[in-house]
């Protein structure tokens, strides 16, 4: 149990600092175009467009479902 905690904190605090990282990226100035970003995730295999366009309707129809 304490090492699959210690795992998951580990995980967060990751992401957190990767979070203050991007955060401080913007500040500096440091921006790119949404269309750019999805097109490098999909030249690097992260998904392909079918992929990203339904998670992108799901998240919206989540959110709608939210705000209901």
């Amino acid at each position: 149990m304490n090492e699959a905690l210690d795992q998951y904190l580990r995980r967060q605090m990751w992401q957190v600092r990767r979070v203050q990282q991007a955060l401080a990226s913007v500040g500096a100035g440091h921006v790119m175009p949404h269309d750019e970003v999805v097109a490098d995730f999909v030249r690097e295999g992260l998904f392909t467009p079918e992929e990203y366009a339904a998670e992108l309707r799901e998240a919206r129809a989540d959110m709608e479902e939210s705000a209901e």
